[in-house]
């Protein structure tokens, strides 16, 4: 890593900043794993990873690059059928929450819970 690369990286560090794209799908990672913390939280329960990972590769997203639209997409249909089928229940309402914090997530920036994951 060249000194100026260094510095931009620890300078978006510092501020606060996740690298917008890294090799691997890094975002969508997040992306999916926010999404995963979303729900369970909505249901009050843990959410099966694995099963939701596959979950999305049946409706044809790949969960390593998930984008925004398909994170929508994902909680706007298929959610709800997913979580009936592994024994859970999402009010309409409930729906509607998961979608916008999905939406509204910009993984670009540390959320406080990773900020404080840290420490």
């Amino acid at each position: 890593m060249t000194q100026s690369a260094a510095s931009l990286h620890f300078s978006s560090a510092a501020a606060g900043l996740v690298p917008a794209a890294a090799p691997g799908g890094a975002v969508g990672r997040r992306r999916f794993d926010h999404l995963v913390t979303e729900v369970s939280l909505a249901i009050d329960a843990n959410v099966p990873r694995y099963a939701m990972w596959l979950a999305l590769h049946d409706v044809g997203f790949d969960p390593d690059a998930l984008s925004a639209e398909q994170a929508t997409a994902f909680c706007s249909g298929p959610l709800r059928r997913f979580l009936s089928e592994h024994g859970f229940w999402l009010s309409p309402q409930a729906q509607v929450r998961v979608r916008r914090a999905v939406e509204r997530y910009d993984p670009g920036v540390v959320t406080p819970e990773e900020h404080f994951a840290r420490f």
